[in-house]
């Protein structure tokens, strides 16, 4: 038996969740991101609400043709990506 009290310690974070996150920035495009096939975004991001952000969606219109959803997953603690077309 040891000669040390034992002490268990629990600690139990609580956030209230005070609505959907904000947007990210406006994107920004920098001369030199920018090649014949690749274009890329960079932003930053704004309050989560206390709402864990799990990720990125990306989307793109060419021209005057449709939105479209690029598939690539982007992780929330991603500040930029590169479109490739």
């Amino acid at each position: 038996m040891s000669r040390y009290p034992r002490f268990l310690l629990i600690l139990i974070s609580l956030y209230t969740v005070t609505g959907e996150p904000d947007p990210p920035t406006q994107p920004q495009i920098m001369d030199t991101q920018v090649t014949e096939r690749q274009v890329t975004i960079n932003w930053q991001p704004s309050s989560d609400g206390f709402g864990p952000i799990r990720n990125y969606t990306v989307q793109v219109q060419q021209d005057d043709n449709e939105w479209r959803t690029e598939t690539a997953y982007i992780m929330f603690n991603a500040t930029s990506y590169t479109i490739t077309g």
